[in-house]
């Protein structure tokens, strides 16, 4: 009988949220501390860092769930959005650890930060997997968030200048300084309703959304 796919994006969801939360929560707490020394506690260079750290810890939960579904459908896991098909030439496998060896090949990890590495990694074992189809749907978005990953994670020159074309993409112009903190501190352009979100909200939502479609 076919395993059944547990709840990874539930709990990839539950992580984004508390990682979120933290941000969120100290910005509420700036706004109610009296005085300007107060206030210097939660400087806003200081909350920057925190978005950056709640930003990174989202993006390693997202590497973490595109890993954990991709072996379990490569081991033949059902979900209610796919049921594991071999690509050509491929095939499923019996267990996770056989599962997880063969996609490894001898290496001792490999990366999942790339979306399109991710669509062609799982084009060459799985047929109609969501975890292509679904990151190519967003792979633009995907690739202007893995930036300001890169920029969070890495100080060389070619991180900045990939983050500030991303941040043209997005806002429209540059970051003082290429902080990534300050972009996900700012606010996303009005929605529906006339609301706002901050751009570590906006980011972490949509992940949680591509995951629920993906497994």
């Amino acid at each position: 009988m076919p395993r059944s796919m547990p709840d990874l994006s539930g709990e990839f969801a539950r992580r984004v949220r508390l990682a979120a939360e933290l941000a969120r929560k100290l910005e509420i707490a700036r706004g109610r501390l009296s005085g300007r020394s107060d206030r210097a506690l939660l400087h806003p260079e200081r909350l920057e860092l925190v978005y950056e750290m709640a930003f990174f810890r989202c993006y390693l939960a997202w590497e973490e769930f595109l890993e954990q579904a991709f072996i379990r459908y490569l081991a033949g896991y059902i979900s209610p959005l796919y049921a594991p098909v071999a690509a050509p030439g491929k095939s499923l496998f019996a267990g996770l650890v056989s599962a997880r060896q063969a996609y490894l090949s001898g290496k001792q990890y490999k990366l999942w930060h790339d979306p399109l590495i991710v669509v062609n990694r799982t084009r060459g074992f799985l047929a109609g997997c969501p975890i292509e189809t679904v990151i190519q749907s967003a792979i633009s978005d995907l690739d202007l968030y893995a930036k300001v990953r890169h920029r969070i994670a890495h100080a060389q020159e070619n991180a900045k200048a990939n983050f500030d074309a991303a941040c043209v993409t997005l806002l429209g112009h540059t970051i003082k300084g290429s902080k990534p903190g300050k972009l996900l501190r700012s606010r996303t352009p009005l929605v529906a309703g006339g609301a706002t979100r901050t751009w570590l909200e906006d980011i972490s939502n949509v992940y949680v959304a591509l995951a629920a479609q993906i497994a």
